[in-house]
């Protein structure tokens, strides 16, 4: 598939400008240049991705946590409050960062974060709602303390859903990660890539979605390597 990702790029850049559709070797050369002088906005972009992502990922797994634990309080309060989160357009909160916050750091965090919250809190209260209900009464006849039963069944079980919401939200929150640093930042990825736009150099752009998509690529792996070591304990059904 790769391969004819890359036949059809080089085909198409036999029909058109290099300015509209470069060639493979521009696209290359591009890429080249990122490497060698681009590394501080690849950079600044992977420690805010990292920093939002870890905030939004601990605050979304406790408050999921607590709603699945008390169900009919916290559940039932915050509920329709992350529903409404959802709801708001990644836009919204852009525009309303900018007039709330001054430091262009804690914006895109705040962007990132309030965005990427709510796919973890749904997550894990769904997850521990999905809770076999015959597990939970055979559990409740040893009498055990609402403290052990999030220890030893709810945190286990919100740990699978959370990491396979990581994949997804991962990925949608480095969009609007690129996206917020294109309008509000003066470092990285985003802000490069609105340069290069207004320069016209289409090399550097694709050159930069490369870069995207090996770090896409890069975060499943890191994901994968969790789920092996956190989630060894869970065995995988095999069709037979």
């Amino acid at each position: 598939m790769l391969l004819v990702v890359l036949a059809g790029i080089q085909i198409a850049s036999l029909f058109m400008p290099e300015y509209v559709f470069p060639d493979l070797p521009a696209i290359g050369q591009a890429l080249l240049e990122i490497l060698r002088d681009e590394r501080g906005d690849i950079i600044a972009t992977v420690l805010r991705f990292t920093g939002a992502l870890l905030g939004a990922m601990v605050a979304g797994w406790v408050i999921g946590l607590l709603m699945g634990a008390f169900r009919t309080t916290v559940g039932e309060l915050l509920r329709p409050v992350f529903g409404i989160m959802q709801a708001v357009p990644a836009l919204s909160w852009i525009l309303v960062s900018v007039i709330w916050l001054h430091s262009v750091e804690a914006r895109i965090f705040f962007i990132v974060f309030v965005i990427g919250v709510p796919f973890f809190v749904v997550a894990v209260f769904e997850g521990i709602r999905n809770i076999d209900h015959e597990l939970m009464e055979g559990i409740g006849q040893f009498r055990p303390s609402r403290l052990q039963i999030l220890r030893v069944l709810f945190v286990p079980q919100s740990l699978t859903y959370m990491l396979m919401t990581l994949r997804s939200a991962g990925a949608f929150c480095l969009r609007i990660l690129v996206f917020a640093e294109l309008i509000g930042a003066t470092a990285g990825v985003g802000y490069s890539m609105g340069l290069a736009q207004a320069n016209f150099r289409i090399d550097l752009i694709f050159a930069w979605t490369v870069v995207l998509i090996v770090f896409n690529f890069l975060l499943t792996a890191v994901v994968d390597l969790a789920e092996r070591y956190l989630l060894r304990w869970r065995r995988e059904a095999v069709v037979r």
